[in-house]
């Protein structure tokens, strides 16, 4: 785990910035991305972290709040995964996503990147 500053994002030329961005296609997917972070950030976490799933090589940007912790994945077309509750995020946030909607159903939510994400993330951020 790596705790990160709050709004790297906003360091347009760091080495994490441009590291990041070498793993989009195209530079809408990474604005996209961007703005994900962006709009969870906007919430107010208490810290910031980056890992890996176990296995899976993704990266994967965690974001704890007092009562979720949310993931969010820079690879296209994935998802956010909001935990109920923080206890046991790290070891749960180590599971493949198949695992977490298999095994963790009743303590993550899967929320898909459509149109509508960002109403469906805000209800448990608020």
């Amino acid at each position: 785990w790596e705790i990160l500053p709050p709004g790297f994002w906003r360091e347009k030329d760091s080495p994490m910035m441009n590291q990041l961005r070498s793993q989009f296609k195209t530079r809408e997917e990474f604005r996209d991305f961007i703005e994900r972070l962006e709009f969870v950030d906007s919430y107010g976490p208490i810290k910031t972290v980056k890992t890996k799933f176990s296995g899976q090589g993704y990266q994967y940007f965690v974001f704890l709040f007092r009562n979720h912790a949310v993931a969010e994945c820079p690879q296209y077309g994935n998802a956010a995964y909001v935990l109920d509750g923080t206890d046991g995020w790290q070891s749960i946030f180590r599971r493949s996503r198949q695992e977490l909607r298999k095994n963790f159903s009743h303590r993550v939510t899967w929320i898909r990147h459509t149109k509508t994400w960002k109403e469906r993330l805000g209800k448990y951020l608020n």
